[in-house]
């Protein structure tokens, strides 16, 4: 008898252990959430892969959201890009439901050079 009154508080201890990580961990989740909720910009980075005109394809940036306003930049060739919803720079920044996409121009527009590193800014 006692070593199943030892087993039970010891299940009884490790629940109330385990709904006590999960309280605080989920507080930690809404906390994030709010942070994330309040962010009103965006940055992060993409490497090119060469989609172009030419090919016709784009490469595609995952927001998870439609961005109010997009700027791309490489600090490596000194171009720049912006796109806003129903607004394209030149064909080679383009606003999606999702987040954005990019390619190369025929002329020297550059948004996409293979291996290249681009850096962006989004607006809610």
């Amino acid at each position: 008898a006692d070593a199943d009154t030892a087993e039970t508080n010891a299940r009884k201890s490790a629940d109330t252990t385990e709904t006590n990580a999960r309280k605080a961990a989920d507080t930690a989740l809404d906390k994030r959430v709010k942070v994330l909720e309040a962010r009103r910009i965006v940055t992060g980075s993409y490497t090119g892969n060469a989609a172009t005109n030419a090919t016709g394809s784009y490469q595609n940036i995952d927001l998870g959201f439609q961005p109010n306003m997009v700027i791309v930049f490489s600090l490596k060739y000194m171009s720049t890009g912006m796109a806003a919803p129903g607004l394209s720079f030149q064909g080679t920044v383009t606003v999606t439901e999702t987040g954005f996409k990019v390619k190369n121009a025929e002329d020297t527009t550059a948004m996409n050079i293979s291996g290249t590193k681009y850096l962006y800014l989004a607006i809610l």
